[in-house]
């Protein structure tokens, strides 16, 4: 499980990651990474955001970033992450309701408040065992990609594409393989296809259409499985 604690001041990113790894250690599998608001910024930008869990600021002055905004952010494209804030300003309490997070702590109760903040991080994260997220390794970073944001995803060779609302990602990960990690809704169309069904635009005779234009062949052995599926998908 990977913690971030993100703040624009190293003091207290030092001090935040003494407290924790008191008790998150490597042997259990928590991994605790520092960082700034910009390297944070760059990561969303760049979709390899990965942190299950992210303490951060609702305000960072010295990097004029808001942190409220970054949340927002982080909640659009990566719903699995669980946000804990830590700040100084009591009055921000207003503005993160702004954003879905689990907890709130006052900079000066850090130290009390933190591992209570932490227990129902985790216990939230292991308790979703229905995950929306899909890990895989992509240019060699450990991306989480929210499944329900995903399209289609085309094999390519010895990788596969996986093609989403924001961005395309390739991993080397056999198309049989990553269907078992997927929801109901993504049915295999083709030897070299599996199709999220809720953004089938069209379904004619030999091929379906997506929401992004592509067109994608419908293969004989999966036609009968994709016109059955498609029908019961729009009956619920």
């Amino acid at each position: 499980m990977k913690i971030g604690i993100c703040n624009d001041r190293y003091e207290i990113r030092h001090k935040v990651k003494e407290i924790l790894q008191e008790t998150y250690t490597e042997e259990q599998g928590f991994l605790i990474h520092s960082y700034t608001p910009n390297e944070i910024k760059i990561d969303i930008e760049d979709m390899v955001f990965d942190c299950e869990i992210l303490i951060m600021n609702t305000d960072y002055p010295e990097s004029g970033l808001r942190g409220v905004a970054i949340a927002k952010q982080i909640n659009a494209a990566f719903p699995f992450c669980k946000i804990i804030y830590l700040t100084e300003n009591e009055n921000a309490i207003k503005d993160v309701y702004e954003t879905n997070h689990c907890y709130f702590v006052r900079q000066k109760d850090a130290d009390q408040v933190m591992e209570l903040a932490m227990q129902k991080a985790v216990n939230m994260v292991k308790q979703d065992t229905a995950r929306k997220s899909l890990e895989i390794i992509c240019d060699g970073h450990h991306v989480f990609i929210n499944r329900p944001d995903i399209i289609y995803i085309e094999k390519c060779g010895r990788t596969i594409k996986i093609v989403t609302r924001f961005r395309e990602y390739t991993s080397y990960k056999s198309l049989a393989g990553i269907r078992k990690m997927l929801g109901d809704n993504m049915i295999r169309v083709h030897g070299g296809y599996v199709v999220n069904l809720t953004y089938i635009t069209y379904l004619g005779v030999e091929t379906l259409e997506v929401q992004n234009g592509k067109t994608i062949p419908i293969g004989r052995t999966y036609d009968k499985e994709v016109r059955k599926a498609y029908q019961e998908y729009w009956k619920k």
